[in-house]
């Protein structure tokens, strides 16, 4: 069994609908048409019925549950919202009784119009039994096929009409991303189970700011685009363009197997035992998604390259301290999409100034440095800095967290010896990333601990000189593991 889940923000008027003429075997089928629309109703009547299926009509829940008893009914199509008896109320009056009293071997399937408003309404639709889904604006050959399906009627046009499938890639997008937007530059969507999306919203509506608020206050914490939307979401889109026209496309091949390696380096080495795993798992995906969009650029893609081919550690290192300055910006309160991916690129590139230096001395512990090797050591802030300057696609807070991550709140820190209040926030949380990494990843001459004991070296060697906000921050990461565990 399958309920459609068919989105809808209809105005046709009557010289619109295109009267298909149908194979004969549809009129063995009758289909209930449920709406408190008059208008719509009639509409929905015309178009079904050019499909060459028999129609009936029911204006609210209650008329159509008198049609449905007096039996005869293949297939409903009903709104989600109506007075008496909503769209969700009425399928489960039908899973409730009609189903088990009148149709012992095949539940009675449903198309339910839904859109924005009626979110919640929609997912409640889901655990009735949602498994395919239909969206906005109306079409008359996808509500056709939509019924074909239902109704298990071959379409003799199918064959001819389908393009290939084409693997549609989605992105998660904070609800707080939408807070300050009147009107959508995308398509929005909503993820019903894994792998399962319904759009809500179409590109150009309005957005009712209200109603994102109540989402959030219900617990609901993302909403998803497709991939090649997620630019806009993270406000790269216009600098992208920028140098897209100017450097060679990075081949899809390429792409994929460095991104097919990330994955692995972050499965591998990123990990900390201790750590949140849904703030982990969640950080991942910021990542990928991050990453994708990142590996658009010729110039970035290159710097990546490096980074991965350098010297043992250094690309697992610099990933890792990107998801662990996103989970803890999070934890502290930070939600823009925009601002965690400028937080997320600077964490992959503040250690780029190193691709510069000898894998030797990467190789070796801080005691084990000259000064000589030290001095040159410290310089990598300012050569990252640099090679960041010269990147077309590199936003300034990205330059700035390459620049000052080592930094300290005594002023002990290098290049420049700053103070708290000339360092950048998010230089400042990308610090406490670094130092949480150094301590707790497997690395060339460090064997790795878990996150609580990380933790306690950072509170003996560190907690003076990191901002506090962000190291409690980060502590909440760790200790919500733990009381899970308690």
């Amino acid at each position: 069994m399958r309920i459609y889940i068919f989105p809808i923000h209809l105005k046709l008027k009557q010289s619109d609908i295109l009267v298909m003429e149908a194979p004969s075997m549809n009129s063995k089928h009758t289909i209930l048409i449920v709406d408190d629309d008059v208008s719509l109703c009639e509409v929905l009547e015309s178009i079904v019925g050019g499909f060459g299926f028999k129609t009936k009509i029911a204006n609210n829940g209650l008329e159509a549950q008198e049609l449905i008893k007096a039996g005869g009914i293949d297939l409903v199509i009903s709104d989600i919202q109506m007075p008496q008896m909503t769209g969700v109320e009425l399928i489960e009056w039908v899973r409730r009784l009609y189903d088990a009293s009148f149709r012992k071997t095949k539940p009675l399937p449903f198309i339910l119009m839904t859109g924005f408003a009626h979110l919640f309404q929609t997912q409640k639709a889901n655990e009735l039994g949602v498994e395919e889904f239909l969206t906005k604006p109306f079409d008359d050959e996808a509500l056709k096929e939509a019924i074909y399906k239902e109704l298990e009627i071959e379409d003799p046009d199918k064959a001819k009409k389908e393009p290939p499938p084409v693997e549609i890639v989605y992105c998660k997008a904070s609800l707080e991303d939408f807070v300050s937007t009147k009107t959508l530059e995308m398509d929005i969507y909503v993820m019903l189970k894994k792998n399962k999306y319904i759009k809500i919203a179409h590109k150009g509506e309005l957005i009712d700011v209200e109603r994102i608020h109540r989402y959030k206050e219900k617990g609901l914490k993302y909403l998803y685009v497709k991939k090649e939307d997620f630019r806009k979401v993270l406000d790269f889109n216009i600098m992208l363009s920028k140098v897209l026209t100017q450097n060679d496309s990075v081949s899809v091949e390429k792409k994929k197997r460095f991104m097919a390696n990330t994955s692995e380096v972050i499965f591998e080495n990123a990990m900390v035992n201790g750590v949140d795993e849904e703030f982990f798992n969640d950080a991942k995906d910021f990542l990928l998604a991050s990453m994708d969009v990142l590996t658009e650029d010729s110039q970035t893609f290159s710097l990546l390259q490096v980074l991965n081919g350098h010297s043992d550690g250094l690309y697992a290192h610099s990933l890792a301290v990107s998801m662990y300055s996103v989970m803890i910006a999070k934890q502290a309160g930070w939600s823009s999409s925009s601002t965690l991916f400028k937080l997320s690129f600077g964490g992959i590139m503040h250690d780029i100034g190193k691709k510069e230096l000898d894998p030797a001395i990467l190789e070796k512990s801080r005691s084990e440095l000259s000064y000589t090797e030290r001095q040159l050591l410290e310089t990598h802030p300012l050569r990252g800095k640099e090679i960041l300057e010269s990147l077309k696609s590199a936003p300034s807070e990205v330059v700035a967290i390459t620049y000052e991550h080592h930094e300290n709140l005594l002023g002990q820190g290098f290049p420049r010896q700053l103070t708290k209040s000339k360092i950048s926030p998010m230089a400042r949380v990308v610090s406490v990333a670094d130092d949480f990494c150094t301590y707790a990843l497997k690395n060339a001459h460090h064997p790795g601990v878990s996150a609580q004991k990380a933790i306690f070296l950072m509170e003996q060697y560190k907690a003076d000189k990191l901002d506090p906000e962000f190291f409690e921050a980060l502590k909440k990461v760790v200790k919500d593991t733990e009381s899970k565990a308690s």
